[in-house]
């Protein structure tokens, strides 16, 4: 049984099957050696005890997640949003492209947060946001984190990686947005297919140093509210040096799907924004070491995140040479209207 008035984590690390964590969590700048662990660090990864020890796990059906919640049962009280401000974001956007005319980035990825206000989570909306998350299916991969400070529940598109210790490494390109009406003409819209291939070509050149790397066929992901363009990549690990999750982490993260490019640059202008926005966990890696060194580690967008009362959903835009800013603005919305939908009942 999860009690929410404990640490807790889940997420779906199986098709269908959830692993969950209890806590108290122990913290720790590294994972143990023959322990599961908990990645759970900042977007930043300047957290310097990152890697979370739980008191108990457990695996169970998706579906069975709600019924093994210690918690209230009743609604949760409305929360109260407010939406973040048109024109800041157009000025974040113009400063943007003035850095990418002048050959200082090619991408980068502005971030905009919805405020909302409420009851502690843990008192009634935590167990209505997993009541919903139990609901949702493929591509969508649920999952959350909470403890003392604060946490996020979420079902993100997008997974950082897969792997096995001495075999393969699964992870994706995924980036290019359009409205599910428009999915259809994501492959042929230049700007979706420049944003794609950024992302693509960074993250096969950080994967040449740990391996053979392998490419699906670009396709379409359609899911609720929007669809992107996807590309699946599979590396096959160098045995003599084999790569460590924290290796696959340091090498992945950002992607220009949620960083930007060039890596140090983007890096460098989403830092110099962060003090404004405040990005904290979202984008960041989230994930799951197992004892045998496996892992599974997830991009935590399409989440509600909290501290206190205090509530808060995040999405970003990759913003290139072709971005118009209406688009842009549009594409935030949706990804927003994307989480909402998890909070209804």
């Amino acid at each position: 049984m999860l009690d929410f008035q404990k640490d807790g984590a889940f997420l779906l690390h199986r098709p269908d099957r959830i692993l969950a964590a209890q806590g108290p969590f122990r913290k720790s700048a590294d994972p143990p050696p023959r322990e599961p662990a908990l990645f759970v660090p900042d977007f930043f990864l300047e957290d310097p005890a990152p890697w979370r020890i739980a008191a108990d796990w457990m695996e169970l059906p998706l579906d069975q997640l709600p019924d093994r919640v210690r918690a209230p049962a009743r609604d949760p009280e409305p929360v109260a949003w407010s939406e973040p401000r048109f024109e800041a974001f157009a000025e974040t956007f113009e400063d943007l492209k003035r850095q990418i005319t002048a050959g200082t980035l090619t991408k980068a990825v502005p971030v905009t947060f919805w405020e909302g206000h409420g009851e502690a989570p843990r008192t009634g909306l935590l167990p209505h946001l997993l009541e919903s998350v139990a609901r949702i299916a493929p591509p969508l991969v649920p999952y959350g984190y909470w403890d003392e400070e604060g946490g996020m529940v979420g079902a993100t598109p997008e997974v950082l990686f897969r792997f096995a210790p001495g075999g393969e490494v699964h992870t994706m390109a995924l980036a290019g947005t359009a409205p599910n009406e428009g999915a259809g003409r994501l492959l042929e819209d230049p700007k979706e297919r420049a944003e794609h291939s950024i992302v693509l070509e960074h993250i096969l050149k950080a994967l040449e140093p740990l391996g053979s790397t392998r490419c699906s066929s670009t396709e379409i992901l359609c899911m609720p509210g929007v669809a992107h363009l996807k590309t699946d990549i599979l590396l096959e690990l160098e045995a003599e040096t084999p790569a460590t999750f924290q290796d696959l982490v340091h090498a992945l993260h950002p992607t220009p799907a949620l960083g930007g490019a060039p890596r140090a640059a983007s890096l460098a202008w989403l830092k110099a924004g962060d003090r404004d926005v405040r990005r904290g966990r979202f984008g960041a890696p989230f994930g799951y070491r197992a004892e045998d060194g496996s892992g599974l580690c997830l991009v935590a967008i399409r989440n509600v995140q909290w501290a206190g009362d205090a509530l808060r959903i995040g999405a970003g835009a990759g913003v290139v040479a072709g971005s118009v800013l209406d688009r842009e603005w549009w594409e935030l919305n949706q990804k927003r209207e994307a989480v909402m939908r998890i909070l209804e009942p």
